[in-house]
């Protein structure tokens, strides 16, 4: 007896290896898609004016042309062309900020390794010419992580906003005006022609070999008696590794102020001599909604926090200037300028070297406030440019630093208000926080089954508030909505959304400037 065949079973027998042949073609097609993409050559001006651009008297770049901002979405259907057209203009940008270190600011390029054979590749950082000589002070000027090079905090910033905001520039300037010699460090040129896929240099494979080489072949010959060191974003890490590593490093080091710095002693593995010296000597300058200054309290065995006045991660530096200043050039160390200068503490409270928080006698307090020192009072005068946290005149580049441009404490008259409600907002966050930990799943791959367990659970204000639960209960609740609530509430059509709809596109346009991505990590926007 011949078996009947099953006609499912044919068809399966027919199709399938016709499925699995065009999903390979699909896959291979896709690859080779993505290969030949990866290997398409774009061809991009060397300089700035080939690009059309220029930095403008206030600093800013500008088309030559149209006077337009620099624009990310040229091709609307290459965003690869996009990307790579920003990443050669970043290099332009690298290029640029060193020339202006060499003329605007006088500092002269290092190279290292000091001892190169003839064919082994070199790296570089700046000095100023009195930095083997200049006996009483020597500033140390780092950047963070990703594509910034000496002299930049931000490319983004510099891209789409102006040199001063996004650069060294005025740091460098001001601590030249204040008598200081000036080392700008290199810490991610790592490779030979700043190519990944080239060889690493000798003595800056990595920021932090980069900065002890600078350190040991350089700065320990400097004759300065402080030295003063201003460290953003991943650059933190680098200092404590830097300190941690050399203690002989912190009996010249003076004072360290950080700007949203990254570092962590506890898993840096600092020594608790190291985190004492920090604690006593260092403030970071973190981004948070508050005005500048403004207390942001302390990781257990770090250092002390204050707000920079924006929250904003790669204009901390920039929105910091005048407290980092005050900072740098005063005679305090850092507990002692917290008790000055700090803004939102309880009255009363003072910092001393148990790192905690004590409270003065009231007597004590009276006599420091006829002498004028230490009170709120006069922090908030300092921050206001009327004592020696003023800003310095001219930038390097000729231009004048606009006062009222840089982060300013605004409506000073009502700064009360405002660290009351920060001081309000801090406690929520932090009960936020708390709660959040105690339900913290330690395994990674269960963090978005957490996120998802936590919306669903009711919050402490909406157990508070009884939703109405029947359809009739809901309309009874519409009714009681007073009319002009529900006027305000409409839609607005015609003419009048004109306006709004193409300030929306102008603003778009900024946003896509600003969401340019950066094939490296860190501090690159």
């Amino acid at each position: 007896m011949v078996p009947r065949s099953n006609g499912k079973s044919l068809l399966l027998q027919v199709a399938f290896p016709f499925l699995v042949s065009l999903t390979v073609s699909i896959l291979f097609l896709e690859r080779m898609g993505s290969f030949m993409s990866k290997g398409r050559k774009y061809q991009f001006p060397k300089t700035l004016k080939g690009f059309k651009y220029d930095f403008n008297e206030d600093g800013q770049l500008r088309h030559t042309e149209t006077g337009h901002q620099f624009e990310f979405m040229v091709k609307d259907n290459d965003q690869q062309y996009n990307q790579r057209r920003y990443e050669a203009l970043g290099k332009i940008i690298d290029e640029y900020i060193y020339e202006q270190l060499e003329t605007a600011s006088h500092l002269k390029r290092i190279e290292i390794p000091v001892d190169p054979s003839e064919d082994e590749p070199t790296g570089f950082f700046f000095a100023s010419d009195d930095a083997l000589t200049n006996e009483e002070k020597l500033m140390v000027i780092m950047h963070g992580s990703g594509v910034v090079r000496a002299g930049q905090w931000s490319r983004r910033l510099i891209i789409n906003d102006r040199l001063e905001s996004g650069s060294q520039l005025p740091y460098i300037k001001t601590a030249i005006e204040m008598g200081y010699a000036v080392i700008v460090t290199n810490t991610n040129l790592n490779y030979e022609d700043d190519d990944k896929s080239k060889r690493r240099i000798r003595g800056s494979a990595s920021p932090e070999e980069h900065m002890l080489y600078v350190w040991d072949n350089f700065i320990k010959k400097c004759p300065a008696k402080s030295i003063d060191v201003i460290a953003h974003s991943y650059g933190g890490v680098v200092t404590v590794n830097w300190l941690n590593t050399d203690p002989d490093a912190r009996k010249r080091v003076h004072r360290v102020a950080f700007t949203d710095s990254v570092h962590s002693m506890y898993n840096q593995g600092a020594t608790q001599d190291t985190a004492d010296w920090f604690i006593q000597n260092s403030i970071n300058w973190v981004s948070t909604f508050a005005v500048l200054n403004v207390y942001q309290g302390q990781v257990r065995n770090d250092v002390h926090k204050l707000s920079a006045g924006t929250d904003v991660h790669e204009l901390t530096s920039y929105s910091a200037f005048r407290s980092v200043i005050r900072f740098l050039s005063g005679t305090e160390n850092a507990l002692e300028f917290l008790n000055t200068d700090a803004l939102g503490l309880e009255e009363g409270t003072t910092f001393s070297k148990n790192e905690e928080p004590n409270k003065e006698d009231e007597g004590d307090r009276d006599e420091r406030e006829e002498k004028g020192e230490g009170t709120q009072e006069e922090g908030q005068r300092l921050q206001a440019g009327q004592g020696p946290a003023s800003s310095a005149g001219q930038t390097d580049l000729g231009m004048e630093i606009d006062k009222e441009s840089l982060p300013q404490e605004e409506n000073r008259e009502n700064v009360s208000e405002a660290i009351a409600a920060e001081a309000e907002a801090k406690e929520e966050r932090n009960n936020a926080e708390a709660t959040a930990e105690e339900r913290l799943v330690e395994v990674v791959p269960k963090v978005k089954e957490h996120d998802d367990q936590e919306e669903k659970e009711p919050t402490a204000q909406s157990s508070l508030e009884t939703e109405p639960e029947t359809e009739e209960e809901q309309k009874q609740e519409q009714r009681k909505l007073p009319e002009e609530y529900k006027q305000e509430n409409e839609p607005e059509t015609g003419k009048d959304q004109q306006p709004d709809q193409e300030k929306q596109t102008e603003e778009d346009k900024r946003e896509t400037n600003d969401q340019a991505i950066e094939t490296e990590s860190g501090d690159c926007a």
